[in-house]
């Protein structure tokens, strides 16, 4: 019988992070061009201090106004409390917390440490290829 995949087989482990720092007008950029729904905040230490969102920039833009490039920094207006999961959980387990959140992506932390990211999409698939029968 085959084992039920964890978060560390499923997860991404090379992805965009931003420090509290960078200008929201630049987060903005890299979300847009690098095609993500959100991005981790880290400090010099990667440790995970905050993500932010679409939904976190469009906040934003509307603070701003529409024309306008955002000068205020990450820290301003990324969640600086995010749910997070550790790299050892049963994917069971997170496809649990997806539910209860709106988020699309959880960032994976170990004893504080940023180590990787888990979006629903990576869940799904995952589960699926375990419950699906090879042909």
């Amino acid at each position: 019988m085959r084992q039920m995949p964890i978060v560390e087989d499923l997860m991404d482990k090379v992805f965009e992070t931003v420090s509290p720092s960078t200008r929201m007008g630049e987060a903005v950029e890299i979300l847009l061009s690098k095609k993500l729904t959100g991005i981790c905040v880290v400090n010099s230490d990667r440790n995970l201090v905050g993500i932010l969102s679409e939904k976190d920039c469009l906040k934003t833009l509307i603070h701003d106004g529409f024309y306008r490039v955002p000068d205020e920094t990450v820290e301003h207006f990324m969640h600086p409390t995010p749910k997070t999961v550790e790299s050892g959980m049963g994917i069971l387990g997170a496809a649990q917390i997806f539910l209860d959140v709106t988020f699309r992506r959880l960032p994976v932390v170990d004893n504080g440490k940023l180590v990787g990211q888990i979006t629903r999409r990576d869940i799904v698939r995952g589960m699926t290829s375990f419950i699906t029968p090879s042909r």
